[in-house]
């Protein structure tokens, strides 16, 4: 969890930090209502790596850039 930039109020729930209550909210409703909504899998603060961090031709060190998704959903899709 990074910088904040709102002042939301973090929530601690079943030993987890949430960023935010909507946040806790929302995964509550996705785990009540998994089966209703064809929601297979659930993984929570993935981190996707848009570019390595890695030295220019001036010896310089240039981050990586990442983002941090707070859900990813996996669908279970039937095809009749």
């Amino acid at each position: 969890m990074g910088k904040r930039f709102y002042s939301k109020k973090i929530t601690d729930s079943d030993g987890i930090k949430w960023d935010s209550e909507t946040e806790y909210n929302y995964y509550q409703y996705i785990l009540k209502n998994k089966d209703k909504l064809g929601i297979n899998n659930v993984q929570r603060q993935v981190k996707y790596i848009i570019q390595n961090k890695f030295r220019d031709k001036n010896n310089k060190a240039v981050r990586e850039i990442s983002l941090t998704v707070d859900f990813v959903l996996e669908f279970l899709l039937l095809v009749k």
